[in-house]
């Protein structure tokens, strides 16, 4: 697994620039017939980006602290190490939300921003939109069993974004893989017959 930042200012600015960037993703934020947000949900998102920067900001800074030799100096280096997270937030007090957010911010940033499903990349997909939206990303757990016992494993997380995740569920990867090809192969024998 490789950090696609080479330093953990580079990792949060990527991070940064992602949270700024309004999103789709849920049945009372929506858009209208041009594909726009409102302003007052535009703000919403804004704020929430912005909370979730500080947090990750702060776990940042306070690993960094008081973390010691425990904190790695790259991204790179905490991605290698399993159980880095883990027994960084073991040993320093730093708060369930602002971890949260560290660790996706991680995983975020190791997945260069793509839906490891359907391979839809945040920026670019902002970029096509006219800059209107992008994806809303999450970390999923490729093995939902795995979940409860194992909340921060680089090796059983991956950038989703919402759509695909909300379709995928607790499936097995492959079988979910699977459906989004007949999916996809469907809409596209869908597309052709309409021209």
């Amino acid at each position: 697994m490789q950090s696609q930042s080479a330093t953990w200012q580079e990792l949060l600015a990527r991070y940064e620039s992602y949270r700024s960037m309004p999103v789709w993703g849920s049945m009372w934020r929506l858009p209208n017939e041009k594909g726009e947000l409102s302003g007052e949900h535009l703000e919403q998102i804004a704020a929430r980006g912005a909370k979730g920067v500080e947090r990750v900001r702060k776990a940042m800074d306070r690993f960094a602290d008081k973390g010691g030799a425990a904190w790695p100096p790259t991204p790179k280096a905490m991605l290698s190490d399993e159980g880095a997270i883990e027994r960084l937030r073991t040993a320093v007090r730093v708060g369930r939300d602002s971890v949260r957010n560290l660790f996706d911010a991680m995983v975020f940033d190791r997945d260069g921003y793509s839906c490891r499903y359907c391979g839809r990349d945040a920026f670019a997909f902002f970029e096509q939109s006219n800059r209107l939206r992008t994806l809303w990303l999450v970390v999923d757990h490729l093995d939902a069993t795995r979940k409860a016992t194992g909340v921060y494993e680089w090796d059983n997380s991956v950038t989703a974004c919402w759509t695909c995740n909300g379709m995928k569920g607790a499936l097995p990867e492959a079988a979910f893989l699977q459906e989004l090809d007949s999916i996809a192969q469907s809409r596209l024998a869908l597309v052709a017959r309409a021209r």
